[in-house]
């Protein structure tokens, strides 16, 4: 008989990836001041009835809620308002970013550099996903963010991590020349991905 899955420290079973919910309800809002009431319903009839019924009910933003959550949640509004490539999930990390950055935190992203920014990333990581670790490095004008070992790599991810960095550098006041994935992560079945950014 098997023993039964026990709890992982973030809400959940040990081996099931989770996020902060704050991932959540930014692209619920994102989605409703895009599309209205008329795209969240069509978004709602996209996802299985459990992860409806969830949103439904409301998710907070301080809650460990399943990273599949988020990864249906991404798709669904991909297909609903965007091309069905993920192209959105880039937009949507940006939009994440700038709502849930506390307005404590604006004063420091405007007199901060976004390296010094961009290195203190890994603990934001750790705070928001209960898989893997962020390593960035940087350099005078450019630094390269590293995601390792997450256990459910996926493009929609990915593309948020890009966005929010994108973001990062809109709220410190830097002009990005470049911001990339640098390889195809959804290939990359050990959970890794990279992403550079110039400016």
């Amino acid at each position: 008989m098997r023993a039964p899955r026990t709890a992982d420290g973030h809400g959940g079973r040990t081996g099931e990836v989770r996020c902060k919910g704050s991932a959540i309800t930014s692209r619920m809002r994102f989605l409703e001041e895009r599309g209205g009431d008329a795209a969240r319903a069509a978004v709602l009839e996209r996802l299985s009835p459990a992860f409806a019924e969830r949103l439904e009910a409301g998710v907070l933003k301080n809650a460990w809620v399943p990273f599949d959550l988020f990864l249906a949640l991404n798709e669904a509004i991909d297909a609903e308002l965007g091309q069905g490539d993920l192209a959105l999930c880039r937009e949507m990390g940006r939009f994440g970013a700038r709502l849930n950055l506390p307005t404590v935190y604006r004063l420091f992203y405007k007199v901060g550099s976004l390296a010094f920014i961009l290195r203190r990333a890994p603990r934001v990581w750790a705070v928001h996903y209960s898989s893997g670790k962020l390593v960035v490095d940087t350099g005078r004008d450019w630094a390269k963010l590293r995601v390792e070992r997450f256990r459910r790599p996926h493009r929609a991810l990915w593309l948020s991590v890009l966005g929010w960095a994108e973001a990062s550098a809109e709220l410190s006041g830097t002009r990005l020349r470049e911001a990339e994935l640098l390889t195809a992560p959804e290939s990359l079945a050990e959970g890794a991905c990279e992403m550079v950014l110039r400016w």
